[in-house]
């Protein structure tokens, strides 16, 4: 038996300890670190990790959100629902913006983003097959600022080892943000628009 964390325990110890598992000093420490302009990325190592950093990253977003990502989604937002909502909110208050989802070879859209959709949160949604065996790599931008460029790695199941899942995350980079941003722009313009 392996000793390696899988995503699922990752899952269960981020949702009993959440800002325990850090610390509180830890969340504000970065908090504070993403008010400045910085084109050096933090690490994300891990599952966990992921959980953390976008958790920061969805506190602070205000107005945009762009999300390049596979079927698990569903997964990883239920984990953070509560703050991912949260940014919803205020990009809806805010007037002008939405938080636009790619799912790449997702069979279907994941029921928290059409129940959001249907609640009147600005979400848009489009689905995106890969071909000939692409691999592509997810990624997240919030008011294209904040970047969590993940590297590429298989399906996900369960049982994968959290560690799988490693990105370079930029808390105040408008440079890496932009180019991430761009990138989403140019697969969203090619993709037709779903139905109802």
């Amino acid at each position: 038996m392996s000793d390696k964390l899988t995503i699922k325990q990752a899952i269960d110890s981020y949702n009993q300890h959440g800002d325990e598992y850090y610390g509180p000093a830890m969340r504000q420490a970065l908090l504070g670190y993403s008010e400045h302009k910085n084109n050096e990325p933090l690490r994300n190592d891990s599952y966990v990790d992921a959980l953390f950093l976008t958790d920061i990253m969805l506190q602070r977003t205000l107005r945009s959100m762009e999300v390049l990502t596979g079927k698990c989604v569903e997964q990883f937002l239920g984990v953070l629902k509560d703050p991912f909502i949260a940014a919803l909110q205020r990009i809806k208050n805010v007037g002008k913006g939405s938080a636009r989802f790619i799912l790449v070879d997702a069979e279907s859209v994941p029921p928290i983003l059409l129940e959001l959709k249907k609640a009147g949160l600005p979400v848009e949604i489009k689905r995106g097959r890969t071909v000939d065996g692409a691999k592509v790599t997810h990624l997240i931008v919030c008011d294209g600022k904040m970047l969590r460029d993940e590297e590429y790695h298989g399906v996900l199941t369960e049982t994968t080892p959290a560690e799988e899942i490693k990105a370079k995350v930029y808390m105040n980079s408008p440079v890496h943000a932009k180019v991430a941003q761009a990138h989403f722009n140019g697969i969203w313009n090619c993709l037709p628009a779903l139905e109802g």
